[in-house]
């Protein structure tokens, strides 16, 4: 059978091989924080060595009578706890919310992350090394329990055509508005407070390069549009996620593949967040009379 060989950041850890890229700067120069790779960290470089540890009995398909050693003719990462892109993409190992149905494959799936491969090679060689498995950065699309809260307020008692409302938006929810009077002015509200509209896909938590320092993402930006200020920012409190891979190694012996469990830990490291506070905080505005402040 192939075999993985453990290597710098590539070890085995009850039954799983767990890659811990060397820290790297950020997509945003944001540098880690912890022992884990962080939320928009680029991977570093983390190869994988496979061996062959046979004898094929009877030969191989390039030497059908004489045994031959094992020779590995391909490596390949795939995302999924099991083989054929099956079984969970990444959970939630502390913090925050839990699990949701969009982080078991095949419905999970990290943007920005590249997966390693080379082969096949022929007629191949008794070891191969995967010069790069992973490369990229994780989003914090799966850190899904975050929550924004804005306010739209106008001067006077009453407003002819507009009233003053405050909205909050949330994976769990979706974008929830009351309008007045049914909110109490001298009342503290949170997000979870105000009816919603129901749980939104997990594209509304997915931010983009354009968007992840300012902006935030989907809901927040749409809970935000006309408002004139900011009242709740609350990032996601997990803490940190796994994410699950297949190692695929191909080889001339019999049954010819082999699968190998591997895994790799991400903490979130809020910095973005921070930045997205002081974002929203600066272009709070106060509105007149029937003026709709725009804070998109």
């Amino acid at each position: 059978m192939a075999i993985l060989v453990p290597g710098p950041g590539f070890t085995n850890a009850g039954g799983m091989w767990k890659i811990l890229p060397p820290p790297k700067p950020g997509r945003f120069g944001i540098s880690r924080v912890g022992i884990n790779v962080n939320i928009y960290e680029s991977i570093g470089t983390v190869p994988i060595t496979a061996e062959g540890a046979l004898v094929c009995p009877g030969g191989t398909p390039l030497s059908p009578v004489q045994p031959s050693p094992e020779l590995i003719t391909g490596i390949t990462v795939t995302p999924g706890s099991a083989p054929n892109r099956q079984g969970a993409g990444v959970t939630v190992l502390s913090g925050g919310a839990g699990d949701i149905p969009e982080m078991a494959m095949p419905i999970y799936s990290e943007p920005y992350i590249v997966y390693g491969t080379i082969g096949p090679i022929a007629p191949g060689s008794p070891t191969l090394v995967l010069p790069v498995s992973l490369m990229g950065y994780v989003t914090e699309k799966y850190f899904h329990d975050g929550e924004a809260g804005f306010s739209e307020l106008y001067v006077g008692d009453t407003t002819p055509n507009t009233r003053d409302n405050v909205r909050g938006g949330a994976r769990m929810g979706g974008v929830r508005t009351v309008k007045t009077p049914a909110f109490k002015r001298d009342k503290k509200i949170t997000v979870k407070q105000l009816p919603g509209s129901g749980t939104l896909p997990i594209s509304s938590s997915q931010v983009t390069p354009e968007t992840a320092i300012n902006i935030g993402s989907p809901t927040t930006q749409q809970a935000a549009a006309n408002s004139s200020y900011v009242w709740s920012m609350k990032p996601s409190l997990i803490r940190t996620e796994r994410l699950f891979f297949t190692i695929t190694v191909t080889s001339t012996c019999p049954p010819y593949v082999w699968y190998f469990p591997a895994y790799m830990d991400v903490d979130n490291n809020w910095n973005p967040h921070q930045r997205r506070i002081e974002y929203r905080i600066n272009r709070q505005k106060r509105a007149l009379p029937g003026e709709e402040a725009d804070l998109r």
